[in-house]
Order: structure tokens, then C-alpha cells, then sequence
């Protein structure tokens, strides 16, 4: 049985109660506060552990990622990560949270070294993938980053919410002259906003251009692309989508890695979507 985490906080106390210097049981402490947004208490149980125990990298990255929140406090957040690699090289928490660290401060090529770091330790950890990504495409590295986005899908959170399926093959960047390709959208709508800058170029290729969407986007979306079939997304999806009439599919954040390799590919259209008056 699970412990909620008043008990997990009370089962804590008492093992230090029987033993006040478990290191152990102050980390693991901090970590209940700060699932309880008690950070202060989480601050003091980190530092209690380490004050115990210095060698302890796990306390030094957890009471780091609390720092990091804060973002007066990132240079003390790495810090402690490079504390934590200190004692053990092979962290990936640690590299990996150093990177995130690194990428807030701006300093980018380092913060790349530390996911690459992090990505040798654990080659198969979707967010630091991700963060690699995040880091090229603000470098301008848009072909590498768009190609390390593709890792969102291994994240089991972000598929759960996101992923939608058909059954047609995903759009590998191949010919679409005389094609169909259906688009669905994903991530926030924002995110779907942006990314929609790109269906003039899959008109310029594609025979037929087909965008599946919630509902709320469907009215911009018909005035700004009268072209385009635009159909309302629900669960299960449309029959009609899932025939094989449509040739390829695709989400639409995975478009870029296709159609913007460098910034030169990037539309300069001034407006691409038409407001309702």
C-alpha cells in the first residue's frame, strides 16, 4: 500500500527519532516536504543530510533542483550538482539537472555538454533528450533539434496526453506530390498556433492537406486555410481519417524537422491567420 504523504512524513520522523543522524531518512524527509510545497522544511532536511553525510550526491541534486525553482539561486543550484558529479560521475540527475541549470543561466554549449554527458550515462531518457533539443533549437541548430524533439513521444506522460492514433505510416519528409497527409495537433494551443505557419508549405507539396483539431481552433482555421479540409478531433477519431485514402500522417510539432532544417527555410509570411472581422 502506498503511503500518503503525511504518513510518508511521519514514518520519517520517527526513524529519526531512533536514529537522528540517518541521512537516509532526511532525504528522503526533504523529499516529502517538497512534495507538500513545504520547501523551506525540504531545504533543511537536505542540508541536515549533508551536514551528516557530505559525500551524499542524491541530497546535494535534490536541495540543487530546489535552488533552480528559485532562480536567484541558480548558481548555488550548480553548485551542487557539480558537487554531486564530484562524488559520483556517473549521476545522471545530476548532469542532466545541470544542463537545465546551464540552459537558464544562457550558457548553452555547456549546458549541452551536460545533457551529453547525461545521455551516455542514460541513453534512453526522453527528457534529457528533450532538453538537448530545447538547447540546439535555441542555438539555431534547428536539423539536430527538431530530430532530438522526436523524443517526446518515449516520455510516457507527454504520449498519454498527446499521442493520437492513425493508422496511416508517419510522414518521413518524402515526396508528397500527388499525396494526402493528414496533420493532428498536439501540445497547447500556443504551441498548435505556431506550428499551423507551416500548412501553407504542406499545400505547396501535397495534393490534399487534411488538419484534424479541437473544436476551439476549427473557426480560425477554416477562415485562414479555406483549402484545407479541418476536422474536429474527438475519441475515436473520425472514420474518414482512418481509411486509406490518406497517405501519410503526422503531428503537427514533428512538421519542422521536415520543412524548417535552418533558418533560411523559416516562412516570412506576415500574417497567416485571418481574424473574424
Amino acid at each position: 500500500k502506498m503511503e500518503t504523504p503525511d504518513e510518508a512524513t511521519k514514518h520519517f520522523q520517527r526513524v529519526l527519532q531512533l536514529n537522528p543522524k540517518h541521512p537516509e531518512a532526511y532525504n528522503n524527509l526533504g523529499l516529502t516536504f517538497q512534495q507538500q510545497g513545504e520547501v523551506e522544511k525540504a531545504k533543511f532536511c537536505f542540508r541536515r543530510a549533508l551536514e551528516i553525510n557530505a559525500g551524499f550526491p542524491d541530497a546535494y541534486t535534490n536541495l540543487g533542483n530546489i535552488l533552480l525553482k528559485e532562480n536567484e539561486e541558480i548558481n548555488k543550484a550548480i553548485t551542487l550538482y557539480n558537487r554531486a558529479i564530484n562524488v559520483d560521475p556517473n549521476n545522471y540527475e545530476a548532469f542532466y539537472n545541470l544542463g537545465c541549470a546551464q540552459h537558464h543561466q544562457g550558457n548553452f554549449e555547456q549546458s549541452l555538454q551536460s545533457c551529453q554527458h547525461a545521455l551516455l550515462i542514460d541513453p534512453n531518457q526522453a527528457k534529457a533528450h528533450i532538453n538537448y533539443s530545447m538547447t540546439l533549437l535555441t542555438m539555431g541548430r534547428f536539423s539536430e533539434g527538431w530530430k532530438e524533439g522526436e523524443w517526446r513521444w518515449k516520455d510516457v506522460a507527454f504520449e498519454s496526453e498527446h499521442k493520437r492514433n492513425f493508422p496511416q505510416p508517419l510522414w518521413d519528409g518524402s515526396s508528397l506530390t500527388g499525396k494526402t497527409i493528414l496533420i493532428w495537433l498536439e501540445q497547447g494551443v500556443g504551441d498548435q498556433i505556431v506550428f499551423a505557419s507551416l500548412l501553407p508549405k504542406l499545400q505547396q507539396q501535397a495534393r490534399q492537406v487534411i488538419v484534424e483539431t479541437g473544436k476551439r481552433l476549427i473557426p480560425i482555421f477554416q477562415r485562414s486555410y479555406p483549402d484545407i479540409d479541418i476536422v474536429p478531433a474527438q475519441n475515436p477519431p473520425d472514420s474518414l481519417l482512418l481509411g486509406n485514402s490518406i497517405d501519410f500522417q503526422s503531428p503537427i510539432a514533428s512538421l519542422p524537422q521536415w520543412c524548417l532544417p535552418d533558418e533560411v527555410s523559416f516562412p516570412r509570411y506576415q500574417i497567416y491567420l485571418e481574424d473574424c472581422s
